[in-house]
């Protein structure tokens, strides 16, 4: 009978921990990878402690044995607390057996027992075995351990209270998983009612913020065949019309931009390929996917137009259809904005590829005009010419007449070149400094240098006047040119090196002239 008070004495306490402990930490009592460092290891503590309560409370089963359910807590502790909270409560439980009852073999066997079932239980918890399967590895190493320990001390003797043990431990144990198991599904129970109840609060607080900001959306609700049965204040603030006024109408057709009903029918129809008209329009395609949200233009009473973002829903009651309800937000501003935006950013693009100072494209477009022209020229085997072109002895011009002087010398000759190009239908942009580019796509190498000499004699003809030149009394230009089928898929820097090349023979043949490969002009 002392046995089985000692037994129940220990369930109780026990089920007195796990309920203080699930007051205390509920969260750890279902999953001990959320918890935090500190949380752990003040349960590691707290059952250690409780390990120590447990082992003053142990069972006599012979004159010199008893056993108790410490090894429960230091399990319990690693399912809660995880590897740190099981060896800090190993620790406490072992260095209290050994300052009780005095260091002796007992009493170093018992702590180590202590420790490695600490260290192996929490091993075992850092797998992601399910809560059962986790049980039963953790019993399974307390038994083994255990069990070789009393067999070390006692040998062949302990046979008896082996068993004794495995029946009590075991029993013991698939009581305090049943009650964790208990205590976790009644927290997740608890959690869960607290999110519905949350859930349930925010939704109420959702329908009151609806109801309240409903002066600034038109809701207007119709029967199956378009009558209109709701007109709400927000709709009276959208169009002008009072509610009177609107109630019985047949439909809200009325207040929509004629053209516009008429197009979408026309798309509806094509579709169902059977006329569609009037208030079908805005209903039909809702049916497909049980709403339709899309933009319309909506007529107010004063006759001013506004552009509105219109959700149809069918209403369903008991599985008939009992009408439509129209939610409509006006989005006037928001698509004013829109296209101010979308000016802008094809301003802004616009900007990104032209020089600022002369007006034509810059060095960014040119390189991306060139990819793409040299793409479409790879895939048709058709040939792409490039004119690399220097003013002259541009640093005495800025040197003699000024930067002012400078820039307009360089806007003008920008302008010859892009007049040009708009005639031969290629690209003329300013390469950096006084250097300018051309592309001209589909033209071959005899038809490029041409080019090239029209532009150099239209420079030279405008006559803009350049004292420091070596080579003449107005500014001049000299050109490179190159041209090339595409055989590889990139393989534009050659194409631009070569122009290069051959705009430094040009110089170098005494400038104001045009050089291509195998070909040179001689006007000077």
């Amino acid at each position: 009978m002392r046995v089985f008070s000692d037994f129940i004495v220990n369930l109780a306490l026990f089920i007195a921990c796990f309920f203080l402990i699930n007051r205390m930490y509920p969260l750890e009592m279902i999953s001990s990878r959320t918890s935090s460092t500190q949380s752990k290891l003040t349960l590691g503590f707290i059952l250690g402690a409780f390990g120590i309560i447990l082992m003053l409370f142990g069972f006599q089963i012979t004159d010199t044995t008893i056993l108790d359910y410490r090894q429960l807590a230091v399990i319990s502790a690693a399912l809660m607390g995880g590897f740190y909270a099981s060896i800090l409560s190993a620790i406490i439980i072992g260095l209290f057996r050994i300052l009780y009852f005095g260091v002796n073999e007992s009493s170093i066997i018992a702590c180590l027992n202590i420790l490695l079932l600490g260290s192996l239980s929490g091993m075992i918890v850092r797998y992601r075995l399910t809560y059962w399967r986790r049980w039963i590895a953790l019993i399974g190493a307390m038994v083994i351990i255990t069990s070789a320990s009393l067999y070390y001390l006692l040998g062949k003797n302990s046979l008896y209270i082996i068993l004794y043990f495995l029946a009590v431990m075991i029993f013991g144990s698939i009581f305090i998983a049943y009650l964790k198991y208990y205590l976790m599904r009644a927290n997740l129970m608890e959690i869960q009612l607290k999110e519905n109840e949350g859930r349930y609060r925010q939704l109420n607080a959702l329908k009151e913020a609806v109801f309240q900001s409903a002066t600034e959306v038109s809701i207007i609700v119709t029967d199956p065949t378009g009558l209109i049965t709701l007109f709400n204040k927000g709709a009276e603030k959208m169009l002008g019309y009072a509610e009177d006024e609107m109630l019985g109408k047949l439909t809200p057709v009325n207040f929509h931009l004629e053209a516009e009903i008429e197009r979408r029918g026309q798309e509806l129809s094509e579709l169902a390929g059977k006329e569609i008209t009037g208030f079908d329009v805005l209903i039909k395609w809702s049916h497909r996917n049980n709403s339709d949200e899309r933009e319309w233009t909506y007529v107010k009473k004063d006759g001013s137009l506004i552009i509105v973002d219109l959700l149809i829903t069918p209403l369903q009651y008991e599985g008939e259809l009992s009408g439509y309800v129209g939610i409509a937000t006006d989005i006037t501003a928001k698509k004013q904005a829109e296209n101010r935006l979308i000016e802008a950013n094809h301003l802004l693009q616009k900007l990104s590829t032209m020089d600022g100072l002369t007006g034509i494209a810059n060095r960014r477009a040119f390189d991306e005009r060139l990819r793409l022209e040299w793409k479409s020229a790879f895939t048709s085997q058709t040939p792409i010419a490039l004119i690399i072109i220097d003013i002259d002895y541009f640093k005495a011009y800025n040197d003699t007449y000024g930067h002012i002087e400078g820039d307009e010398c360089l806007k003008r000759v920008a302008m010859i070149f892009q007049r040009r190009m708009i005639q031969h239908g290629g690209l003329a942009a300013r390469y950096g400094g006084e250097e300018f580019a051309v592309i001209l796509p589909g033209m071959a190498i005899e038809e490029a240098f041409r080019t090239a000499e029209i532009l150099r004699s239209d420079i030279e003809s405008a006559c803009i006047p350049h004292s420091g030149s070596k080579v003449h009394d107005a500014v001049t230009i000299s050109a490179g040119v190159t041209a090339t089928i595409p055989e590889a898929a990139d393989l534009r820097l050659e194409l631009l090196l070569e122009a290069d090349t051959m705009l430094y023979q040009s110089k170098q043949n005494g400038r104001n002239r045009v050089t291509a490969a195998g070909i040179t002009s001689t006007s000077v």
